[in-house]
């Protein structure tokens, strides 16, 4: 396994995309949910900026997984694009 790692006749690239994908998921629903409990603290303080910053969790998180399913689209692309053009 290993050696079939170390060599270069096989494509490693689109073997990895999936697992950046998971791990970038994983990150962008952390990032929201991190917005969301900041935003619930400070909702006791002040509810206006606690229900804005809930808000901004939300967006910003779906915005994070938006961005890392582009990314792993745009790879996935262009490791085939690669794939075909050595084929030929």
């Amino acid at each position: 396994m290993i050696a079939s790692l170390l060599s270069l006749e096989t494509p490693l690239g689109s073997r990895l995309v999936r697992p950046f994908f998971l791990v970038g998921s994983a990150f962008s629903v952390l990032f929201g949910l991190v917005g969301v409990i900041l935003g619930l603290a400070i909702m006791s303080r002040t509810i206006i900026l606690g229900l804005t910053l809930v808000l901004l969790g939300l967006l910003a998180g779906v915005a994070a997984f938006l961005a890392v399913r582009i990314l792993a689209e745009a790879a996935t692309i262009l490791f085939r694009a690669e794939a075909r053009a050595a084929a030929r």
